[in-house]
């Protein structure tokens, strides 16, 4: 809005200023400041008024595409509509776009010169200062954009990174959903001879590779968290660490496709007992044992009971993100589900080589035949809860990148309206210039140059301003920091490319001007 703002208040800057023979007359005929000053924000009302009308126009397509790239973590924005709070602050916006960018050019010209305005071609003393007015202008939007493309860039940037995650897990061909069995109709025992019948019947369903379960898989939120240390943490508490728990049946990282790093994977003889070991994952490796294999390692966890109690370390596995694949995410410890104890409900993957969404049907089908009473729950293909992840992130990207292009835009304009006008009241000058022998290059590179001094100061307070501003997105940037020189560069380079156009316009249009005519003007 400011950039708009700042854009507009030049033009009209410009426009007044070629209406000033017209301002000395109406002063000079008995018209006061405040009816010249009225005058002229009434104009810059209705153009506002104008604009905001256009503005709730596209905000009702534009509300559209926003809801349907909505991420789930954002709340109610199903709520989001074009009512009547929107339209008063539209109205208020408006208005105050208004006084912002119509208020100054009316005092500008308000108080005219009566004596150099009505001479021949109405120069005033104050064409010096308006012109650094407006170049001041210029800067100003320039770093401004450069502010919103480089948050855009940041963006852009932070999304590719997304796409080449590596989440420590294949989410191809997997289908995902829960499943809760009531305690009253299954004791202990009958759970887990419903859940070795029903996997085995799902691994007989045509496709089907592999099977297993957990107590939550990647990207799901209701991830368990405890309490872990070394043995000496049994008298320092503060040695205690805190990591995300998983509970897991047979074959859970063979479906996953979580790679081993070191050690073993849980044996048949880990699922058929209660022994106390534990596979973590590589970033909790890395904490308990930085310089050397944490497999034998021992630590103190707390699960099940108040009192914590001594584990071995039996493998280390590819870390798994979740429930976020923007961030690591806490180091994982993984248990035999006969260790934490027997679960109500698990977490079901299923890997097959077709087409995952396909099973869910046959699933149902398999569920009915053992209790139809069952419910299915959070079914979803894993392919489908890794772009939902990321949809928080394109949902960011999409609005900063609009913001950034539209600034881009504007700024452009902004830099073509300057340099126009600067040309027509230059029409003397450079027709002098080509009378005395100035080629059309000559002339084009003293525009273009003009040009390229005001995006060349506007873009260095637009990159000291964008090293403090990109800190408040800090949360949103995935594998990219702040401060990333290739975005700032590459977001520079785009700005002076766009500079060069929007300058050679006016340019060209100079090197055109023909001496016998400007100099008959003049």
């Amino acid at each position: 809005l400011l950039i708009a703002c700042a854009n507009v208040s030049n033009l009209f800057l410009v426009r007044a200023s070629s209406r000033e023979r017209e301002f000395a007359i109406r002063t000079a005929l008995g018209g006061s400041r405040v009816h010249v000053i009225r005058q002229l924000l009434i104009e810059s009302g209705v153009l506002a008024l104008a604009g905001g009308g256009l503005g709730l126009a596209l905000a009702v397509v534009g509300n559209r595409i926003l809801l349907a790239m909505r991420p789930a973590s954002l709340p109610r924005m199903d709520t989001v509509s074009i009512d009547l709070s929107v339209l008063a602050f539209t109205a208020g916006a408006s208005i105050f776009a208004a006084l912002l960018f119509g208020l100054f050019p009316a005092i500008q010209v308000s108080k005219p010169r009566l004596t150099d305005s009505l001479k021949d071609r109405g120069r005033s003393s104050s064409l010096s200062r308006q012109r650094l007015f407006r170049n001041g202008i210029v800067v100003a939007e320039v770093a401004l954009s450069l502010v919103l493309m480089i948050g855009a860039g940041l963006m852009i940037r932070s999304f590719m990174a997304l796409q080449q995650v590596e989440p420590g897990y294949d989410p191809e061909n997997v289908l995902t959903f829960n499943i809760a069995l009531p305690g009253n109709r299954y004791p202990d025992p009958e759970k887990r001879i419903f859940f070795d019948t029903f996997e085995a019947q799902l691994l007989a369903l045509p496709g089907v590779t592999s099977v297993s379960a957990a107590s939550t898989v990647p990207l799901q939120n209701n991830v368990f968290t405890g309490r872990y240390g070394p043995l000496e943490a049994a008298t320092d508490e503060s040695l205690y660490g805190q990591a995300a728990y998983r509970a897991v049946r047979p074959g859970y990282f063979r479906t996953l496709r979580t790679s081993l790093i070191e050690g073993r994977l849980f044996s048949a003889a880990d699922f058929a007992d209660s022994t106390p070991v534990v596979v973590v994952d590589e970033v909790l490796a890395a904490l308990i044992a930085p310089n050397r294999s944490a497999v034998g390692e021992r630590l103190l966890i707390r699960i099940t009971t108040l009192d914590p109690q001594e584990v071995e370390v039996i493998g280390v596995v590819e870390h798994q993100r979740g429930p976020s694949l923007a961030r690591d995410g806490q180091e994982g410890i993984y248990v035999t589900n006969l260790y934490a104890g027997t679960f109500g409900g698990l977490a079901y993957a299923v890997r097959t080589t077709a087409d995952a969404q396909g099973l869910v049907r046959q699933i149902r089908s398999e569920v009915d035949a053992l209790d139809p009473m069952l419910p299915l729950s959070d079914v979803r293909t894993m392919e489908a809860r890794v772009d939902e992840a990321m949809t928080e992130t394109r949902f960011a990207m999409a609005l900063i990148g609009a913001f950034g292009f539209m600034a881009l835009a504007l700024a452009s304009i902004g830099i073509y309206g300057v340099l126009s006008h600067t040309v027509r009241q230059r029409v003397g000058e450079i027709g002098v210039r080509m009378a005395l022998g100035a080629q059309a290059g000559n002339i084009l590179k003293l525009v273009i140059r003009q040009g390229l001094t005001l995006t060349g100061v506007g873009l260095v307070a637009g990159l000291v301003a964008s090293v403090w501003a990109t800190q408040l997105m800090q949360s949103l940037l995935v594998d990219v920091p702040t401060t990333d020189v290739t975005t700032y560069v590459a977001m520079a380079l785009v700005f002076v490319v766009v500079a060069v156009v929007a300058s050679w316009l006016p340019a060209r249009r100079a090197t055109r001007i023909d001496p016998v005519v400007a100099l008959r003007e003049e």
